[in-house]
């Protein structure tokens, strides 16, 4: 192991003061590749100056890979592109004086950290303003304990965007409060917030459209390229001149990826997938507890633990006494110069390591093993080391959410033990009692589950549906509405054009025409709309085909279906033709029935199986269907496999489709196509299929899989049954096993998908 100080006395410098406060309160150190963090008093105003950042690695900017080619500077030369400008616009809006956010969206690697940090240059250039970058002791508390306290001119730093609003118990949610407060408070601003996301966070973070983190993040989410495009390989050739590093990133990429393989990323999947089998099972570890939901850096114990559970009784014994130290110098090994997988941490007074995976391996080695069961002592690991009350719920609910039903009791029970501590979140303990009344109701024990539930509603009551739905459709003041549409806001107008509908029609039309000024698409069949329900059908006749003679695809499809209704025949089929030339799918199907309603056939045939046979899955589909129609059976199976094979929609219908017309055995291929494609709802019909065809044992094997191996976070509706556990109970009832079916319903899997055996509950009394 490398040497490291032992002593904060020749740590103290200017420059981790600076780093100190930047970071929320904490002293960030560096030195001999370690990172130490320790506790620092916060004081004032949150951030320091400005100019006084000059280390973009202190705000998690990625580190390039180094060459042999003398001294160059820390970072590459940076090639400005598409998503610069964006950048730059927000920027320009906060040094003009109005609060502003931009949270930049990718995959790992992409240049999103590089971007804003290069965006900072017009800030540095007009004076006066400060960084904040909210991190320790985690994220979101450090957010919550700094944020009334940002003042004007303070750009927040918020990378891993995720972190602060989904942090688990209500700590994401009171995080988007308090920045829409921040934002919206003029006595605070200009305050510009930057932050980034991949693109998989960002849809899970913006999943229910009336949310506030939904509505904090609308309109400010710019898109990041993975790779360079066409338009910047020019400059990027240019730059690649004045640097090596980017020369060789050029060299090496692997699809114009150039920012991954300046943070060494095809070298870090090298060391990923090409690990001596004990390093492989640490990297297994970290990337398991990851993709459980354990967002912390791991301890080595944690590691250890986790890691005997990968390896096999010989590869055991064969481990050496100094086999842990060894393979953390291999996982923390740098990659040219750029971090290896574990990024080790020392925090606190002891300065003890802790390790961080590698966000690029967080997104790579998900993937490689997402449709892998994790090992029960990876569980017991976690059980043993995590302390977090949010973050043992949050395990809890992904052991409920994939059949583990004694690891959940475990693991919320824990979590209740530390909050009897003091140490707990009330939305975490709350949440913990209800997944255990959950469990006492899968047995029946109805007093008990009731009993639970009662206390997690008296220290946290729910939000009740009939609240949300009306929050959701809170209507704006009509005055709002007006002001906002006279500024010029055109959602403002269509929204206020159908409030007012109703009871000033003349008025409502008037906005609803405002808004459609400018031809966009929505606006403009929103006008054609208010202008049929005000039974002034000339006028939205008028609209509808100045925008179909444009070229817009909407109005060629209400112009056809307005003039259907006139009993106006030909002049529709004109549009339906028009529509369906563009190669729409839908478009397509609809001029085809409109085809064989006009009694050509053959006609109808020829376009159909044109666009299915260039690839237009959909259209696969209808073609199909057309066959079945016309007697070709054999042939429209081909066609429905083809389009299930690679439509999600189509993958839904086959099973159905093939049942119904007496060829079961036909679905079985594309839908085993959709589950190696990772698939879940594939694995659940492919199961289904099997069962018809009279192969249990197969099916069985698969459901436990399914049970085990998915999970979904994203309900709103309370915890919920695993995918493919109803499945499973219905399969062992059907084949005679109604004992297990009845234990496994109570009880749910072991990891590995055996059914587990009875096991005791807390009681909540």
């Amino acid at each position: 192991m490398r040497g490291r100080k032992d002593d904060h006395e020749d740590l103290a410098t200017p420059g981790i003061t600076q780093n100190a406060a930047a970071s929320g309160g904490s002293v960030v150190v560096q030195a001999a590749g370690d990172v130490y963090l320790t506790a620092v008093p916060p004081s004032g105003p949150v951030g320091v100056p400005l100019e006084q950042v000059v280390d973009p690695y202190a705000v998690e900017v990625h580190r390039s890979i180094t060459l042999d080619e003398g001294q160059l500077p820390g970072l590459p030369v940076y090639v400005p592109r598409a998503h610069d400008e964006q950048l730059r616009e927000v920027v320009e809006q906060a040094v003009g004086g109005r609060s502003a956010i931009a949270v930049l969206t990718a995959g790992s690697a992409a240049g999103k950290t590089r971007a804003c940090w290069e965006a900072l240059a017009p800030l540095r250039a007009a004076g006066g303003w400060r960084l904040w970058h909210p991190q320790s002791p985690t994220r979101a508390q450090a957010a919550l304990a700094g944020l009334d306290r940002v003042g004007p001119r303070t750009v927040v730093w918020l990378n891993e965007t995720q972190e602060y609003l989904g942090a688990s118990g209500d700590r994401g949610e009171r995080v988007v409060g308090m920045l829409r407060a921040l934002l919206s408070d003029p006595r605070r601003a200009p305050v510009l917030v930057l932050g980034t996301l991949w693109r998989e966070h960002h849809n899970d973070l913006t999943r229910e459209p009336g949310s506030q983190t939904t509505a904090l993040l609308a309109g400010h989410v710019i898109r990041v390229p993975d790779m360079f495009e066409d338009v910047d390989l020019p400059a990027l050739a240019q730059a690649a001149k004045a640097d090596p590093r980017l020369a060789w990133a050029r060299q090496h990429a692997a699809g114009r990826q150039v920012t991954q393989s300046l943070a060494g990323a095809p070298e870090l999947l090298d060391r990923w997938r090409t690990a001596p089998r004990a390093a492989e099972a640490v990297l297994r570890t970290a990337v398991d507890a990851w993709r459980l939901g354990y967002p912390e850096a791991l301890s080595a114990q944690l590691l250890s633990q986790g890691a005997l559970a990968y390896l096999n009784d010989v590869e055991v014994d064969q481990l050496g006494e100094d086999w842990l130290e060894r393979t953390l110098d291999y996982a923390t090994r740098p990659c040219k110069g750029a971090p290896g997988p574990l990024i080790r941490h020392r925090t606190g007074t002891d300065r003890a390591p802790l390790y961080k995976l590698h966000d690029y391996l967080c997104q790579q080695g998900t993937r490689d093993r997402e449709r892998e069961r994790c090992p029960a002592g990876l569980w017991d690991a976690l059980v043993e080391h995590t302390t977090d009350v949010d973050h043992l719920v949050a395990l809890a609910e992904q052991a409920q959410q994939r059949g583990l039903y004694s690891l959940a009791a475990r693991l919320a029970d824990r979590a209740l033990r530390v909050a009897s501590d003091g140490r707990a979140a009330v939305s975490g303990t709350a949440r913990a009692m209800r997944l255990l009344g959950w469990l006492h109701e899968r047995r029946g024990a109805t007093t008990e589950s009731a009993a639970w539930h009662a206390r997690a509603d008296g220290l946290d009551p729910p939000l009740r549906l009939d609240s949300l739905w009306l929050w959701h459709d809170l209507a704006e003041d009509e005055d709002d509405l007006r002001d906002r549409s006279v500024a010029g806001d055109r959602g403002a107008m269509m929204v206020l054009a159908d409030r007012l509908m109703a009871t000033h029609v003349e008025e409502a039309l008037l906005w609803a025409r405002r808004a459609a000024e400018a031809g966009e698409s929505e606006p403009v069949l929103r006008l054609a709309d208010a202008l049929q329900d005000a039974y002034r059908t000339d006028e939205a006749k008028q609209v509808l085909t100045s925008q179909a003679e444009a070229g817009n695809l909407g109005a060629m499809w209400r112009l056809a279906q307005l003039l259907t209704a006139q009993g106006e025949t030909e002049e529709a089929f004109h549009w339906i033709r028009a529509h369906g030339e563009t190669g729409d799918p839908l478009a397509v199907s609809k001029l085809a029935a409109a085809l064989q309603r006009r009694g050509d056939r053959n006609g109808a045939e020829e376009l159909l199986r044109r666009h299915a046979e260039a690839g237009a899955t959909p259209l696969m589909w209808h073609l199909g269907e057309f066959l079945v129609r016309h007697g070709d059976l054999d042939e429209a199976i081909t066609w429905f496999q083809r389009s299930a094979a690679e439509d999600l929609m189509a993958e839904r219908l086959i099973l159905d489709k093939c049942r119904a017309l007496g060829r079961v055995a036909d679905a079985e291929p594309p839908l085993r196509a959709q589950h190696d494609k990772g698939n879940w709802s594939a694995t659940g019909r492919l199961a289904e299929a099997l069962v018809l065809l009279g192969r249990h044992d197969e099916a069985e094997l698969l459901l436990r899989w399914l049970v085990e191996a998915t999970t979904d976070t994203s309900t709103m509706m309370g915890i919920a049954e695993p995918d493919g556990m109803p499945q499973l109970i219905d399969l062992l009832d059907a084949t005679g096993r109604g004992a297990e079916a009845a234990r496994l319903r109570r009880y749910g899997i072991e990891p590995g998908g055996k059914t587990a055996v009875a096991f005791d509950l807390p009681e909540a009394t």
